[in-house]
């Protein structure tokens, strides 16, 4: 059996490379969350669940939270649309769409982020409908950049806002500000 002395040079070479990898490590850490932002927070998912007062068809409150639907953006309430050379309320009509998938049941939300108006920006289900998708799969609602084969087929098959004319819900906000 081999035996070595271990000296005091060895107890403190021994901890200071210890202390050089925790230093690296944490400072890692830290420059990732530099990296993402001033707006950084770290991921917490909210599940928020209850029944619903929709403010337009892409949001609502929800458990005393403002929530707003990720990933989608649907005409405003007062924002009219075109089909057969006729003007309708398609904002009122993609809120009644989203009424419609709801049926009653309560809703459930998960999300890890809120938007600059602090609402909640979620992914959302009732009974068997997800929210974002259907929105958008059903033409009253267009992709906000996830659900772009969603908007393909709605389009293609002339569903709901793609029937006719429209200007994209964005452009309205920013022509029309509160």
């Amino acid at each position: 059996m081999i035996h070595k002395n271990i000296s005091v040079l060895d107890i403190v070479v021994a901890l200071a490379l210890v202390a050089i990898a925790i230093y690296l490590y944490f400072s890692e850490t830290k420059k990732t969350i530099i990296d993402a932002g001033p707006d950084y927070q770290a991921e917490k998912v909210d599940v928020i669940q209850g029944t619903t007062q929709l403010s337009d068809g892409d949001s609502f409150h929800l458990d005393g939270q403002k929530v707003r639907l990720l990933g989608i953006d649907a005409p405003e309430l007062h924002q009219f649309c075109d089909k057969d050379g006729a003007s309708y309320p398609c904002g009122e009509m993609a809120k009644k769409h989203l009424e419609t998938l709801i049926d009653g049941n309560e809703i459930i939300c998960t999300s890890t982020k809120y938007d600059k108006f602090h609402r909640l920006l979620a992914k959302c289900r009732a009974g068997s409908h997800d929210l974002n998708r259907e929105m958008v799969k059903d033409g009253w609602a267009v992709s906000y950049y996830d659900y772009k084969q969603e908007e393909a087929e709605a389009r293609k098959q002339k569903r709901g806002i793609w029937a006719g004319s429209f200007e994209w819900p964005h452009a309205w906000r920013r022509a029309h500000p509160r």
